[in-house]
């Protein structure tokens, strides 16, 4: 082997290891945010089943009533 040949062997090792250790890296990470993210989803189901009402709930509720608005038309001058 020439020593050219010897050093482009090793550039070719080095950049097939650099993008090795970059796609590891890359995957470590999306499996850390993707667990947080469900980790994160996790706390809202809580909440959404802590929240519902039951009917006696609903019908001891305060009962509104609305009040109308009177409308009095102006005439644009």
């Amino acid at each position: 082997m020439s020593k050219k040949s010897f050093w482009k062997f090793i550039a070719i090792v080095l950049i097939i290891a650099a993008a090795v250790a970059g796609c590891i890296i890359y995957f470590s990470k999306y499996k850390d945010f993707t667990k947080s993210l469900d980790e994160d989803f996790d706390d809202f189901e809580d909440e959404d089943t802590a929240t519902e009402e039951t009917e006696d709930d609903k019908s001891s509720s305060v009962k509104r009533e609305y009040v109308s608005i009177p409308f009095e038309p102006t005439l644009a001058e």
